[in-house]
């Protein structure tokens, strides 16, 4: 006897999404390269003389959460990025696009 493993007989279950479960990225998280994020984090942390558990504290994740997003193993939701950028004092295109602000204005 053949087994049908085609899929076509199969039932779709529907389950709640948590609030810990990721959707699929938008076109903008697409976009954004994380290893380089998780870079430029550290290193502006590094150059404010800043540890890791004050950051992390300030912008309201765990120390062990940057930590993983710092080595670009864990990417951030947008408004994490946010209170990372918030408690280092930068802005968030400085961080997602590399540039500082004032680089963009020069010709």
């Amino acid at each position: 006897m053949l087994k049908d493993f085609s899929g076509a007989g199969k039932i779709r279950r529907q389950s709640k999404q948590s609030k810990g479960d990721r959707m699929a990225p938008t076109m903008e998280e697409q976009a954004v390269d994380t290893e380089p994020v998780g870079l430029r984090l550290a290193l502006i942390r590094r150059r404010q003389n800043r540890t890791g558990k004050e950051v992390a504290a300030k912008s309201g994740i765990s120390y062990q959460g940057l930590s993983l997003i710092e080595q670009s193993h864990r990417i951030p939701r947008r408004e994490t990025l946010q209170n990372i950028c918030d408690a280092l004092n930068v802005a968030f295109e400085e961080v997602v696009s590399g540039t500082r602000e004032e680089e963009k204005y020069r010709t």
